[in-house]
């Protein structure tokens, strides 16, 4: 762990030791967010929030540890390409394509790595969302706000110690004014964005055609290849979104 991690974990740590677990959730300490080895030098950190936690797909496995930092650290790849972290749109490439994408268009794109293992050490990462749903069902709550407010002393955590400049975060949950009045200032870049799966692209994004466009940055085509099939249509919706303010 490096010294962010050992920071977060002792501060969620005593939040949890204190609030305990929601009574609609896993009762289970909540994951401290990956922070990568190299995101305390980045002349630009950013921060990169997931909707919520879901530990349904593990039930009842012995695989949910107590250890919130090795629910966040590389479990085994599952791909040779992107790092597996227990975040699902990390794993699979979409949010974190995502991301570069948007920290290019934001004018860093010589600042952060073009390489996607090497990307992930220079950033920050976590769930809005710290606790799961206690369902035998996939439930994001990321449009309830009564489940989200939970999480609120948590976030503020991760913005007191992480201190980004940048946060790319779900636009359902930005969208709620009591999270833009308790959480967010003028301070910070804030760039709402739908989350990254096939669902959103199939529905949200079905009328987006992808442009050649999003190939003006380096690493793009190779990053699309190797993530989830439609994110060629995600990226050219966030570059319309970026020409269009």
């Amino acid at each position: 762990m490096n010294e962010i991690e050992v920071a977060l974990e002792e501060k969620y740590r005593s939040i949890h030791t204190r609030n305990g677990a929601p009574s609609w959730s896993v009762d289970i300490e909540p994951a401290i967010p990956f922070v990568g080895n190299n995101y305390k030098k980045m002349p630009v950190k950013c921060l990169v929030l997931g909707s919520a936690e879901n530990l349904t797909h593990l039930g009842n496995s012995n695989e949910i540890t107590e250890n919130n930092y090795l629910r966040n650290r590389q479990i085994e790849a599952k791909s040779k390409f992107f790092k597996n972290i227990h975040m699902t749109p990390i794993s699979d490439g979409s949010l974190l394509t995502a991301s570069r994408f948007i920290l290019a268009m934001q004018g860093h794109d010589d600042v952060f790595s073009t390489e996607p293992r090497d990307f992930i050490e220079e950033i920050a990462t976590v769930n809005f969302g710290k606790y799961s749903i206690a369902s035998e069902t996939n439930e994001d709550y990321a449009g309830k706000l009564k489940y989200l407010k939970e999480s609120f002393e948590l976030v503020k955590s991760d913005l007191e110690i992480l201190n980004p400049d940048i946060i790319i975060m779900p636009k359902k949950i930005y969208d709620f004014a009591g999270v833009r009045r308790e959480l967010f200032d003028n301070d910070r870049v804030i760039v709402p964005i739908y989350q990254t799966n096939r669902l959103v692209i199939n529905s949200h994004l079905r009328n987006v055609e992808a442009t050649d466009s999003i190939n003006k940055y380096s690493f793009a085509n190779k990053w699309l290849s190797e993530t989830i099939t439609g994110m060629n249509r995600y990226l050219s919706w966030l570059n319309q979104q970026a020409e269009n303010t």
